[in-house]
């Protein structure tokens, strides 16, 4: 399959009062494709802003051989974007939609200026704790170090190859969603067997608005 890759595409939106956003503000970085039993087309953009922003809403169109549009869909990024940040999306997609792709590509579709919430959490690293044909449990424990209680805590891990490549993104809840100051919980991942064994080096956030 042919990937089309975008490196910054933003456009003029309308956002909180009139401010007009160039499309220099965001650039899409490590924009890939693979098949986890669903199709995911996967990424991270950078706010080049000097604002953070919230709700940042992603769109996926992919094309067939002939040009024509045969898929659409959206999604949120992981998380609200704070100036020189980067933060994940991902798009999930049955195999049978891939088919008839043969390229795509993504852009912001909407997003408001501002942002709430916190990503002050603390991760021990992670470790494989079970392990089969299928998959490998990667597990951690997550400590809420951000100095008051939070809940509708999520979780997202990236793992990048030996070049720096992402080639897996997922997210998940650890296992007690809200946690106290100072709380500690288990996250745990099952990533697919061949993906674990290419993941060079991986980075993880959490975030909760509550």
């Amino acid at each position: 399959m042919k990937i089309l890759k975008i490196t910054a595409m933003v456009f003029s939106i309308l956002v909180i009062a009139t401010v007009t956003i160039a499309k220099e503000s965001f650039k899409f970085e490590h924009i890939t494709d693979y098949t986890d039993g669903n199709w995911i087309v996967t990424g991270i953009i950078k706010n080049q802003t000097n604002n953070p922003v919230q709700l940042v809403y992603v769109e996926l169109q992919g094309e067939d051989k002939d040009g024509n549009l045969v898929l659409t869909d959206t999604t949120y990024a992981f998380a609200p974007i704070h100036s020189g940040a980067s933060i994940p999306f991902r798009f999930l997609n049955t195999v049978e939609k891939k088919k008839d792709v043969k390229e795509y590509s993504v852009r912001v579709a909407s997003f408001r200026k501002g942002s709430r919430g916190t990503f002050e959490f603390k991760f021990e690293p992670f470790r494989v704790t079970e392990r089969n044909d299928s998959f490998h449990k990667w597990s951690s424990r997550i400590t809420n170090s951000s100095g008051q209680n939070r809940q509708f805590i999520e979780v997202a891990l990236m793992g990048f190859d030996k070049s720096g490549n992402l080639i897996y993104m997922d997210t998940t809840y650890p296992n007690s969603t809200t946690l106290k100051d100072g709380g500690k919980s288990v996250v745990d991942f099952l990533v697919t067997t061949r993906f674990s064994q290419q993941i060079d080096k991986y980075r993880v956030i959490a975030f909760s608005d509550k």
